[in-house]
């Protein structure tokens, strides 16, 4: 029976190889749209389409409106993720 001892140096090189790959999954994304449609924000912050609304009258979540489309900044929406 062949015994295989891992040392904390082998850990630490696991560590390392794991959040390089977990990085490269994750830049793809890091160039994301800076613009959001309602759907896509009610997602992200886990809410409905008429609490979206609400925030919307409320002024609490800025938005542009074009050609019948509502869209919020990144940003924006990000912010919104510390209050909720």
């Amino acid at each position: 029976m062949h015994i295989n001892i891992l040392t904390h140096e082998d850990l630490l090189a696991f560590k390392k190889d794991l959040i390089e790959e977990i990085k490269q999954l994750v830049e793809p994304n890091l160039q994301r749209k800076e613009w959001l449609k309602s759907k896509d924000v009610c997602e992200m912050l886990d809410i409905s389409p008429s609490t979206l609304q609400n925030l919307r009258i409320a002024g609490k979540l800025p938005f542009k409106k074009l050609m019948g489309t509502v869209f919020y900044n990144i940003k924006d929406v990000e912010g919104m993720l510390n209050v909720i």
